[in-house]
């Protein structure tokens, strides 16, 4: 229906968007041979196919880059390597955890193929500006419209999935936060919807600042009314994360605040390595978290702790992963005594743990890639504000996947639309290449103003 409606390049976003935002979690056909399809595959898969029928020529473009490509392979490939490094049972005590059969190698690259779709269609068919533009707004007025349910759950506990869906998608005490409730909705866990409008947030800071208006409100009051929202959602992580942000944006130029964006991109990049040599400052992260708040800096203590242990783990197989099947969390306690789960909340140490080395890189590479295109385009690149835009909201989701699981189709999404953008080259008219410049009896600026720019503006415009 969306793709009857609207033209094809806003059709996948509200396809992908709405795929997101209202389907359940964990719900799913998992019919033999083929990888499990849920509220996280089956958008993306409808939106390529409806893409590549519906789109032409002009609309649809993948830009040539090795990098890409390789990233590509590398990510969809990982675990045919993890599956041959793990075909031995993993015995620990009593339990036993089976290896990696070729299945299994196949299913796990048959998902992650399904899991980077919607980066390929982000790098296919919205590298455009107006495309670019047209997904930051669909992101605030999604954000509005969610703010319904949201408010609603803030007052009644969160029971709109079980309402509608019939169960509870996690565990009902993390929801309980400082006296009231973390909505839900239809994601999955409330730290879920905070990164979602956090990344609405800046997103409508962008258009504030640009003075641009919804159809039904100011941008400014969206920017005041979302930033609400999201300290109500009682996620002090997200907070931190748009406030920072937000400064960067408000208050830097666009080409220093890309510079920026690109050694924080970098670090999180190296973030494994750092954690791994000590080099990162846990120690005094814990201790001015203790200052502002003893709960939220035992839960940081808490994610710390977990991480050293999946750490280590990891460490002994790391090029590769351990692979499925719970495989990277499970190991023997200190004593020996009984098996203990490690809890994975940041999608580094999954990818890490489960992919190794190569699926770490492949993964947050690709994540991470526009950044570094970026750079190398400092100095010629024209940044249009909906890049810019763009390039925040995926680093504020990139910084949230640090201490949590965050990465969704939409992240997945900016990352190809940024891609897409920054490899292709500017293309102008073949006339404007060909026809010669008329002689003017004007001077010789004047000619240079009439002769030259006034095509390039046009272009450009």
């Amino acid at each position: 229906m969306f793709f009857l409606l609207f033209p094809v390049q806003r059709a996948i976003i509200w396809s992908v968007l709405a795929g997101y935002l209202l389907l359940p979690v964990r719900t799913e056909f998992n019919l033999p041979g083929i990888p499990s399809m849920d509220k996280t595959t089956i958008p993306s898969l409808c939106a390529l196919i409806f893409a590549l029928v519906m789109a032409g020529r002009s609309t649809w473009k993948i830009p040539r880059s090795t990098t890409a490509m390789l990233l590509i392979a590398m990510y969809v490939l990982v675990p045919f390597l993890t599956g041959w490094n793990n075909q031995e049972p993993l015995i620990l005590g009593d339990l036993v955890i089976p290896g990696m059969r070729p299945y299994d190698w196949f299913s796990a690259a048959a998902t992650r193929f399904l899991y980077i779709l919607p980066f390929v269609i982000g790098i296919g068919a919205l590298a455009d500006e107006r495309s670019q533009a047209t997904l930051i707004k669909a992101f605030v007025v999604a954000a509005l419209v969610y703010t319904l349910p949201i408010l609603w759950e803030l007052r009644m506990s969160p029971q709109l999935h079980v309402k509608l869906y019939g169960f509870f998608p996690h565990e009902f005490q993390q929801m309980v936060r400082d006296g009231g409730y973390r909505p839900v909705v239809f994601l999955g866990h409330g730290l879920l919807v905070s990164t979602f409008i956090m990344m609405a947030c800046l997103a409508a800071i962008s258009m504030w600042r640009q003075k641009l208006r919804l159809e039904f409100l100011p941008a400014s009051l969206a920017v005041l009314y979302l930033a609400v929202i999201l300290v109500l959602c009682k996620s002090f992580g997200a907070i931190l994360i748009c406030i920072a942000m937000a400064g960067i944006f408000i208050t830097f130029s666009q080409r220093s605040a890309v510079r920026l964006l690109v050694v924080i991109a970098l670090l999180i990049v190296a973030y494994p390595s750092l954690r791994g040599a000590n080099l990162f400052p846990t120690s005094g992260i814990s201790t001015l978290a203790h200052n502002v708040s003893p709960a939220r800096a035992s839960s940081l203590d808490f994610r710390f702790k977990n991480e050293d242990m999946l750490l280590n783990k990891a460490r002994q197989k790391p090029f590769f992963g351990w692979g499925t099947w719970g495989r990277n969390s499970m190991m023997m306690s200190e004593d020996g005594q009984h098996v203990r789960r490690g809890v994975t909340d940041g999608q580094w140490i999954i990818e890490f743990g489960s992919f190794g080395w190569i699926g770490y890189i492949s993964s947050f590479g690709l994540l991470c890639l526009p950044f570094v295109l970026a750079f190398r385009k400092r100095r010629t690149a024209e940044w249009t504000p909906s890049s810019v835009t763009l390039l925040f909201m995926l680093l504020a989701n990139l910084i949230d996947l640090i201490p949590n699981s965050s990465l969704t189709p939409l992240t997945w999404l900016i990352a190809g639309s940024l891609c897409g953008s920054l490899l292709r080259k500017p293309e102008y008219p073949r006339s404007l290449q060909t026809a010669p410049i008329a002689r003017s009896s004007a001077g010789p600026a004047e000619t240079s103003a009439v002769g030259l720019l006034e095509p390039r503006q046009s272009i450009l415009k």
